[in-house]
């Protein structure tokens, strides 16, 4: 008569004590004994923290509110498994194979998950607080409102994950790759998300107040109406991105290349823009109040009804920027005003004519020649001699600032109709008042 072959399970700290024994089925092979046990302790509701089960062949086993908190089971198979409420804080999953498991509500604070499997899994409401889930492999899984707190996801594989609604605020998600990932509504407030790969994400209504997000990739993301206070994105991409009412007052957006985005309505007040690329964008109705553009690059950019008071745009790029029923107190554009004067001195017998071609509408500042023309082919109309003979240090050259401003005039553009050609009106007078009044010193 066979004796039963007994299967037992003890403690990862010392092996002598067993935290649950029973005898294996007749005909069971030997790779699953473990995992029957597992579920005949579960079943039992025996206490298997601190259990021992490195590389164990767990896959598709029950163990619904199991307590395997500080388990060993780094290596283990638990593939499609069912650990619904399981306990598993403190537990080590290090390379761990844990696709396609149920996790849902599961306690895993603090476990030790790095370069575990996990794509497939469902980890929604589950506990990932201080977790280490450093290169682990997440593609498409369902981590829907769990909590994720200075949990350490370094390097980690998120693409296609649904986070909506969970808790990453201190995260460490550097070089982490969320491309398609759906981070809608999630706490990403003080997260580390440098060089992070989060095209095409969806990042709506995401709280990430104070998150570093330097270097990541946010081209294609949805960041409509997300919270970026004093979030620092200083060279990030986020061409095409969707920002839209957002929230970025005080962010760093230093060198950030935001081409083709959409800025609307969104608050950048006091945001730091200097060198960022914005070619292209759509800050209309943006509140740009007291930021930071100087050496920006907005050439075709849509500034229609922004607010630039105070705003910093020294050395920005403005050619073919749309700054109609723009607000502009207090914005400095002394650059652009300078290098106007610095023309117009060039051509004091011209400045009259200029002054009529921009009251009249007869200014293009996309070509040189023409009825209406660019500034020093405006000159050249009023002197009724060729752009290319003005002489004087005068030339073509649609990098020079004044002539970037032009770039923002149209033909049939009026003081009462363009902000740039009211305000090189403006300039254009005080530089005439100055001149009369050295005149009348003299």
């Amino acid at each position: 008569m066979s004796t039963a072959t007994k299967i037992k399970i003890v403690n990862r700290y010392n092996s002598e004590t067993v935290l649950f024994e029973c005898d294996a089925p007749e005909g069971l092979e030997s790779g699953l004994h473990l995992r029957h046990a597992l579920e005949q302790a579960t079943a039992a509701r025996r206490d298997l923290s601190g259990a021992y089960l490195s590389g164990a062949n767990l896959s598709g086993a029950n163990l619904s509110d199991a307590n395997l908190s500080d388990a060993y089971l780094s290596g283990a198979n638990l593939s499609g498994a069912y650990l619904s409420g399981a306990n598993l804080s403190g537990a080590n999953l290090s390379d761990a194979n844990l696709s396609d498991a149920y996790l849902s509500g599961a306690n895993l604070r603090g476990a030790n998950l790095s370069g575990a499997n996990l794509s497939g899994a469902n980890l929604s409401d589950a506990n990932l607080s201080d977790a280490n889930l450093s290169d682990a492999y997440l593609s498409g899984a369902n981590l829907s409102g769990a909590n994720l707190s200075g949990a350490n996801l370094r390097g980690a594989y998120l693409s296609g994950a649904n986070l909506s609604g969970a808790n990453l605020s201190d995260a460490n998600l550097s070089d982490a790759y969320l491309s398609g990932a759906n981070l809608r509504g999630a706490n990403l407030s003080g997260a580390n998300l440098s060089g992070a790969n989060l095209s095409d994400a969806n990042l709506s209504d995401a709280y990430l107040s104070g998150a570093n997000l330097s270097g990541a990739n946010l081209s294609g993301a949805n960041l409509r109406g997300a919270y970026l206070s004093g979030a620092n994105l200083s060279g990030a991409n986020l061409s095409d991105a969707n920002l839209s009412d957002a929230y970025l007052s005080g962010a760093n957006l230093r060198g950030a290349n935001l081409s083709g985005a959409n800025l609307s309505g969104a608050n950048l007040s006091d945001a730091n823009l200097s060198d960022a690329y914005l070619s292209g964008a759509n800050l209309s109705d943006a509140n740009l109040s007291g930021a930071n553009l100087s050496g920006a690059n907005l050439s075709g950019a849509n500034l229609r009804g922004a607010n630039l008071s105070g705003a910093n745009l020294s050395g920005a790029n403005l050619s073919d920027a749309n700054l109609s029923d723009a607000y502009l107190s207090g914005a400095n554009l002394s650059g652009f005003r300078q290098d106007f004067w610095d023309v117009l001195l060039r051509a004091p017998a011209e400045i009259a004519g200029v002054r009529a071609a921009l009251v009249e509408g007869r200014v293009d500042g996309s070509t040189y020649e023409g009825e209406c023309a660019c500034l020093v082919g405006t000159i050249g109309n009023v002197r009724h001699t060729s752009y290319a003979n003005l002489g004087n240090g005068l030339k073509p050259d649609s990098g020079r600032p004044a002539e970037q401003w032009f770039m923002g005039i149209k033909k049939g553009d009026t003081p009462e109709t363009n902000q740039a050609s009211k305000l090189a009106v403006e300039w254009l007078d005080e530089l005439q008042g100055l001149l009369s009044l050295a005149m009348a010193t003299a």
